[in-house]
């Protein structure tokens, strides 16, 4: 097997994932220094859940992370509570900036966008099926 699978009792896997947050109104909020912290913080999250954050990046109204999650993780769940922290954190940490965007509260838009990606060839197949022959 391929050593970017990852395994668990029963279970040969690997899902990569690709999230975009939106700020709310797609208010130009997020600085270099605010979305070096949002993507740090993410990462921090990711990995304590036990995912591998790959990569993040940053627009002045986005924030976009790619990484990969164990399938048994309800990703729902863990999308909102990644939001919530995060959105409270950056309030406390950046008060001026986020206040004069959202003096009422608020930083993400209520939805958030997620998809599955990368491709399974015929070979990993190959690779998995050769490897319970063992």
């Amino acid at each position: 097997m391929k050593s970017t699978y990852q395994s668990h009792g029963r279970c040969v896997y690997k899902l990569s994932y690709h999230t975009v947050f939106a700020v709310k109104d797609m208010r130009p909020v997020i600085t270099d220094e605010i979305g070096v912290f949002l993507t740090s913080r993410c990462a921090d999250l990711i990995e304590g859940w036990g995912g591998h954050f790959i990569q993040g990046s940053y627009s002045p109204a986005s924030l976009h992370l790619v990484f990969d999650m164990d399938p048994q993780h309800e990703l729902a769940k863990y999308m909102a509570a990644m939001k919530q922290r995060i959105s409270r954190e950056v309030r406390h940490m950046y008060p001026e900036r986020v206040s004069a965007y959202f003096p009422s509260g608020g930083f993400w838009a209520q939805s958030y966008f997620l998809a599955s990606f990368g491709s399974v060839t015929d070979e990993d197949i190959k690779d998995y099926l050769s490897s319970l022959r063992k």
